[in-house]
């Protein structure tokens, strides 16, 4: 039973052969096709197989057709040998591959630059038969376009003829009007300046009539707050006189009430006196 590779050499194997094919190994796809392993151990694989892909591409460079193996075992000077050998025959083969390859491709151009004569020829007789055709329908075309034209343009000469005379009186009737308009205009205008005169002379009449008034007012204005000062002045006076009288007048009212009470003592004293008299004498 053949042994089971590992993770790692079946994802080398797989990098290897989609460089081989001119891929660019991805450890995602690499990872579907094996089904397990983890992104960052197929990455490194990944990266061992490009560096040893470019190593043998290196190799092979130097020696295309050697065999890989001898080309790691040969010694230094059959390698120099076999690359000096290499490089003289590709240099050889490649001049007589170029002088076969621009006579091929003389033949080539000579043989595209007939083809291309002869197409080009076919195709300017079948143009020049379909332009002589296309000229002869065109001249026909042409010759009852060129009558439909000169019947077309004669009515629009009559409708041009009428359009201008309609125009024409169009523009007097505009003028007349205009001018009616532009005199009424005036009026107008004449109107509003003299109107705007006389309301201007009443407005300043007016204005005059309010200031003379204003200064009527203001003056007894201020005669009537030095009216009223002095009569404030003045019942402030008398209110100050008529509070000193009504004091006296407490005060007297204070001593007769006093005095009143005096007497009723007095009267109590000799109301007592006398019932007393009045009891001794009836005893």
């Amino acid at each position: 039973m053949p042994e089971r590779k590992t993770v790692r050499e079946q994802a080398r194997e797989l990098a290897l052969q989609a460089l081989a094919k001119g891929q660019k190994p991805s450890a995602l796809v690499i990872r579907d096709a094996i089904g397990t392993g983890s992104l960052g151990t197929l990455q490194d694989e990944i990266r061992k197989a490009k560096a040893e892909w470019e190593d043998g591409q290196r190799r092979q460079a130097s020696f295309p057709d050697l065999p890989t193996g001898l080309a790691e075992l040969a010694s230094p000077f059959m390698m120099q040998l076999w690359s000096a050998a290499c490089e003289y025959a590709s240099r050889v083969f490649n001049e007589e591959r170029t002088n076969w390859q621009q006579e091929i491709e003389t033949l080539h151009r000579d043989v595209d630059a007939s083809r291309q004569q002869q197409e080009t020829l076919a195709d300017e007789l079948t143009r020049v038969q379909s332009s002589l055709e296309h000229a002869q329908a065109l001249g026909q075309e042409q010759a009852r376009s060129l009558e439909l034209l000169r019947y077309e343009l004669e009515h629009a000469r009559a409708e041009l003829v009428q359009e201008k005379e309609a125009a024409r009186l169009k523009l007097q009737d505009m003028e007349q009007l205009h001018a009616e308009t532009v005199q009424q205009a005036n009026e107008e205008i004449l109107q509003h300046v003299t109107r705007h005169t006389l309301l201007n002379d009443e407005l300043i009449a007016a204005r005059a009539e309010y200031e003379r008034k204003l200064a009527t007012l203001t003056a007894a204005h201020h005669q009537a707050i030095k009216g009223v000062t002095e009569d404030r002045d003045l019942a402030r006076a008398k209110t100050s006189t008529l509070q000193s009288e009504l004091q006296q007048v407490r005060h007297q009212l204070q001593l007769q009430e006093e005095k009143a009470q005096a007497a009723q003592m007095q009267l109590a004293v000799a109301l007592g006196r006398t019932s007393e008299a009045e009891q001794h004498l009836a005893a």
